[in-house]
């Protein structure tokens, strides 16, 4: 193709604008805290704050001797809604002590009325004979 005198040429040149230098602002280091539920922050005895505790019922197991198991719970408006179990002694199998934790997690979760929300350790010390 030929020019013509009416023929447009433009030719495209990425230009970039130089920017200001800016130094980075510098703050100092704040932790930050996770969010938490209320009153999660403090583990309370559940004497203290629930009006209701139910004991739990053993299921037969093929293991006799004494076990303590130590609980987390949450409680939501009066209810446990999650339970951690932080430790369990005894030297069982591990099919009793997951029927013993069944128990133990049913009985939280069914009887326990603390009204509020609410986070608390328990110890439970099982004797099976």
């Amino acid at each position: 193709m030929a020019d013509t005198p009416d023929a447009i040429h433009a030719t495209v040149v990425d230009q970039v604008e130089p920017r200001p230098t800016v130094a980075p602002e510098v703050r100092p280091a704040v932790e930050e805290k996770p969010a938490t539920k209320p009153n999660a922050a403090q583990n309370s005895s559940p004497q203290a704050i629930c009006t209701q505790m139910g004991k739990p019922e053993l299921p037969s197991v093929a293991w006799s001797g004494l076990a303590t198991v130590r609980v987390q719970a949450d409680v939501r408006a009066g209810r446990v809604t999650a339970v951690q179990f932080l430790s369990t002694t005894g030297g069982m199998d591990a099919r009793s002590k997951r029927a013993i934790q069944r128990a133990i997690e049913a009985t939280l979760t069914d009887t326990y009325v603390c009204p509020g929300d609410h986070r608390f350790e328990q110890e439970f010390a099982v004797r099976v004979e």
